[in-house]
């Protein structure tokens, strides 16, 4: 197996996980600095990014930079890897035909989003935004068209409110990585089944602007706490908007269910009321 995606939580818990799960990848292809017109390979030994406080080996993954994963230059070192699949986890380009066709069995996309739910490319961002506590991983082909090949498999995962968005990314990646090595245990023993989506219930989420920064008290408080402590690590402004006006805050610290009473704050901190309930915020 090969890889394309980037040196991101999500990309590398996959990776970590499937070499867990018994396959072997053989490398990661991420995109390249401005200006290379020929994959440049990493000496660097690959290891997973501490997310949870751990560092985890990933042994035998050869790391490569490349211009466009449809180049002629990308295509001869595919070529040579020789891999059984292409896996995408976290790649911002589209792969193409051309390049799919190279790997013996195909394709296959991790997505963290239940698809046909969620297809677009910060799927995450719009899970916290629905702020539920329901997750999701699906497994599914490299088609022409972003997240809407056929569904290999997929998984929910559930998450706690105040949960951040690397610690969900990577239970999601762990998730992630299992699935993809029992899929690809399937397509080469020959049992793997997918299922085509359902173009009915399909849903594309965009990447966020600046007005889905924004969260409304009129929002339950625990759903609003969930959205702004799991994309507070951004570094974008976050702006709540109430009938006496808006107040921008950078972070969630907690939350008070119990609307009968005001609450006290320190310096740099608010409490701010919402229908059922009060959330503190920093400032």
């Amino acid at each position: 197996m090969i890889m394309f995606g980037m040196h991101c939580v999500f990309t590398h818990g996959v990776l970590a996980a499937s070499v867990a799960a018994g396959i072997a990848p053989i490398a990661l292809l991420t995109s390249g600095p401005p200006g290379i017109d020929a994959p440049i390979e990493r000496v660097r030994p690959l290891t997973s990014i501490p997310t949870v406080g751990t560092t985890e080996p990933i042994p035998s993954v050869r790391t490569f930079w490349i211009d466009k994963p449809g180049s002629a230059s990308t295509l001869q070192l595919i070529r040579s890897l020789e891999p059984d699949v292409i896996a995408v986890a976290c790649f911002p380009h589209r792969i193409p035909h051309r390049t799919v066709r190279l790997a013996r069995f195909g394709g296959l996309n991790v997505h963290p989003s239940p698809l046909p739910v969620g297809r677009g490319p910060d799927p995450l961002f719009w899970t916290f935004r629905r702020g539920d506590g329901n997750a999701a991983v699906s497994i599914h082909a490299l088609t022409g068209e972003f997240d809407a090949g056929a569904i290999y498999a997929q998984q929910p995962l559930t998450y706690q409110p105040g949960i951040r968005e690397n610690e969900l990314d990577a239970n999601l990646a762990q998730v992630g990585g299992t699935l993809l090595a029992d899929v690809i245990t399937h397509l080469m023993n020959g049992t793997a089944q997918p299922s085509v989506q359902d173009d009915e219930y399909a849903t594309y989420e965009p990447l966020p602007r600046a007005d889905d920064y924004v969260v409304s008290n009129t929002e339950p408080v625990e759903r609003a706490y969930t959205f702004i402590r799991g994309i507070a690590g951004r570094g974008y402004a976050i702006t709540i908007r109430t009938d006496r006006g808006s107040e921008t805050v950078s972070d969630a610290l907690a939350y008070d269910c119990r609307t009968d009473s005001n609450r006290e704050a320190v310096t740099g901190e608010d409490w701010i009321q919402f229908a059922d309930g009060w959330l503190r915020v920093l400032r």
